[in-house]
């Protein structure tokens, strides 16, 4: 009666989740909707599909998922360790060990997930280990042994190779989600144990857990600051859209004006000014969902994760520590946004909503043929978004070779599909800008600031109102500019261009002598470049001063 009860609660909390978002994208006009259809669907019919399977063949779904957990992390673990001895490439120029992913963030989370899933199989079935099941398997040849034999050692080998990339992926929320999610796993067995039930054992078990956090702090302590500052401005946001958020999609363009209240109204220290950056992502999954649908959508998916992660922990007992690895990884970084990712929450929820009561059965079919139905009717759209993004790259080479107007003709078609990109919308609203066809820059340039904290919007809109005759206009969206991102030099710079061309010299003077005030990185050549134009303007603002 009890997981009757839980089952029920976690397809209210999900399905209240889900009308909260959507209520919010309609409340918030979100121009992108039918982009969010078409990336929400396809995970949405995986997670129904799962969940059917599972509810009517459980041992075959959870011997699959294992088996497919276990095979993806060693594969996974021997192309990073391909990547660390040099025999295969990194797909990042700044990191060596990225394994398929694109940055070894999420590589790093996605190795801790699925090593915990894998060592909560194994110590849950480390009876099996023993010399006495193997000799019972080889007098009797039962072919049912085999398969719990197959998982077990491949769950094995896949915790060891995970172990292996782990510590060298640098990802300091992957070490936490494992040791956070080993923990689960472990517990039943930390608990008959003696001498763990003993105060003194909770202190030292608290004194190393605080040494390793400050030892993490200080391994990467330039990216903490950056990441709690980052925490500290969606707190902010979420504080002024706190009961319906701002939409899906939107929450980093609003990220980015609570960053430019936060600096514009007072004088902030240093190292808060160079911590402060224009994130991609919201870098802790939960302040991004609260940003998107207000608190009411935080709580809702605090509800859903915890109600998943018992749920699992009762009838796919492996899968907990996964799902609970998973929800710690979100705090400090973005899975939401990588397809992998994506899927393995999808897999990991279905497994949570799956069940043996046949009314549920049957709710669960009709949903996941439903879904699946909806996603085969998108299919055609999906196909063409990725055709326009093959095509918007391969126009990139003519802005970079200045050939704007080919440009403009190769990628304003993709629109209808490319909307929701801000990429596409900067490099179409610049393009747009080098050929002075001002207005239809302006249109593109401002959609793509509502999607992103980029201050490079906001620097094309303030060349733009320079060309159109604008000068107070351009000015505010400099500032603008610079209070979104403080430590940019390249606002300041275009700043105090137009200062000096409206002979407003102090105003020039003093913003310069603040520009070189900010460190620059000696090997940022762009930033040095443009600190080497700002110190000539200075020189020649002086010159002028003294005449």
């Amino acid at each position: 009666m009890k997981n009757n009860k839980q089952h029920i609660f976690l397809w209210g909390a999900l399905l209240l989740l889900m009308a909260d978002l959507t209520l919010s994208c309609f409340i918030n006009d979100v121009p992108a909707k039918a982009s969010l259809l078409q990336h929400i669907v396809p995970y949405a019919a995986l997670c129904m599909a799962v969940a059917a399977l599972a509810s009517f063949f459980p041992k075959a779904v959870s011997c699959i998922g294992l088996l497919c957990n276990n095979i993806a992390l060693i594969y996974e673990a021997v192309v990073g360790l391909l990547q660390v001895m040099g025999m295969r490439p990194s797909r990042h120029s700044l990191f060596v060990l990225t394994g398929t992913f694109d940055n070894p963030g999420p590589y790093g989370g996605f190795v801790a997930i699925t090593a915990c899933i894998s060592l909560a199989y194994v110590l849950h079935n480390r009876r099996r280990f023993t010399y006495h099941w193997l000799k019972i398997y080889r007098k009797t040849k039962n072919a049912s042994l085999i398969v719990p034999l197959v998982l077990l050692y491949t769950s094995f080998a896949a915790v060891c190779f995970g172990l292996c990339v782990l510590p060298a992926s640098m990802s300091r929320s992957g070490w936490i989600a494992f040791a956070v999610g080993a923990l689960i796993a472990s517990w039943p067995i930390i608990q008959k144990v003696k001498f763990a039930r003993h105060g003194w054992f909770r202190l030292a078990v608290c004194l190393v857990v605080v040494c390793a956090l400050v030892g993490i702090w200080f391994l990467k302590r330039d990216s903490a600051k950056g990441r709690i500052h980052i925490w500290r401005i969606e707190a902010m946001a979420i504080s002024e859209h706190p009961l319906i958020g701002v939409g899906p999609g939107l929450e980093m363009g609003t990220y980015g004006i609570a960053q430019e209240h936060f600096f514009e109204n007072k004088e902030r220290p240093l190292s808060t000014t160079v911590a402060a950056g224009c994130p991609e992502y919201s870098f802790n999954e939960y302040l991004g969902i609260a940003m998107q649908g207000g608190i009411p959508a935080l709580l809702l998916v605090l509800a859903v994760v915890v109600l998943a992660i018992i749920r699992l922990r009762d009838c796919f007992y492996p899968a907990a520590g996964g799902l609970t690895a998973y929800a710690i990884f979100a705090f400090g970084s973005y899975p939401m946004s990588v397809p992998l990712l994506c899927i393995l929450l999808s897999v990991l929820l279905g497994l949570a909503l799956s069940s043996t009561n046949t009314t549920t059965k049957i709710s669960a079919m009709t949903l996941a043929v439903t879904s699946c139905i909806a996603f085969l009717i998108l299919v055609p759209h999906i196909q063409k978004e990725k055709e326009a993004k093959a095509q918007w790259r391969m126009a990139s080479f003519l802005g970079q070779t200045e050939q704007y107007d080919r440009q403009i003709e190769a990628i304003l078609p993709l629109y209808p599909q490319l909307h929701h990109n801000f990429r596409y919308l900067y490099d179409l609203g610049y393009a747009l800008h080098k050929e002075q066809r001002i207005q239809e820059s302006d249109k593109y340039l401002s959609e793509g600031l509502r999607l992103s904290s980029d201050p490079m919007f906001l620097n094309i809109l303030g060349k733009n109102r320079e060309v159109a005759g604008d000068d107070i206009a351009a000015e505010q969206y400099y500032q603008r500019s610079i209070n979104r991102v403080p430590c940019r030099l390249y606002p300041r710079l275009l700043l105090i261009k137009l200062y000096k061309r409206e002979k407003r010299v102090n105003d020039a003077l003093k913003l310069a002598e603040e520009s070189l005030a900010l460190p620059v990185s000696e090997q940022h050549r762009t930033m040095q470049d443009i600190r080497q134009q700002i110190l000539s303007e200075e020189s020649g603002l002086e010159e002028k001063s003294a005449e």
